[in-house]
């Protein structure tokens, strides 16, 4: 499980080669008294639609139930900022937003290796990255304004980060760190 979780950029070949050579190195001098059978997929496309009507911080926790549950193949450390990521930018969405029919759609695309994490609600045009400055954690220090230490984390933990207002729609989008 480790050996194929470490290799899920390398080409099927090497896959197989690195996967042969841990399994010989595991097995040694023994007498081998088994067929050995490997069947692989390679997916370089997942995707994970999510959409709640309701204005309730649990959701929080089952945006990122359900992404954990879909995209298990995905390092821990990257499942960890996307929990960081959803927490702080869906709680702010639910904690700012004045109106209490609030629709929050949460769209995961990853492709080759990239992570793409798109929030989408009928809120108000609020962009929460606008009046932040670009600093990254290592330059944290007490001038930052209260409340902002969590974008912060966000910008930290993405690529890139984009919001746009269309249709009477908030849209958040980020790509994360590989």
């Amino acid at each position: 499980e480790k050996t194929i979780s470490s290799t899920s950029e390398l080409p099927l070949e090497e896959v197989i080669e690195k996967l042969n050579k841990n399994l010989n190195d595991f097995i040694g001098k023994k007498e081998q008294f088994d067929d050995i059978t490997m069947f692989f997929i390679k997916n370089k496309k997942a995707e994970l639609d999510l959409h709640y009507e309701k204005k309730d911080y649990s959701i929080i926790n089952d945006i990122v139930d359900k992404f954990n549950d879909a995209y298990s193949f995905i390092e821990e450390k990257t499942k960890a900022s996307v929990g960081i990521i959803v927490d702080e930018l869906v709680n702010n969405l639910i904690s700012y937003e004045k109106r209490e029919d609030l629709v929050i759609d949460v769209h995961f695309e990853y492709v080759s290796g990239e992570l793409k994490l798109t929030l989408t609600s009928n809120g108000e045009d609020y962009d929460p990255f606008k009046n932040h400055k670009e600093k990254f954690l290592e330059e944290f220090h007490s001038e930052i304004a209260p409340g902002g230490f969590g974008l912060l984390i966000v910008k930290d933990l993405t690529k890139s980060h984009k919001y746009s207002y269309k249709d009477g729609h908030s849209i958040i989008e980020l790509v994360l760190k590989s």
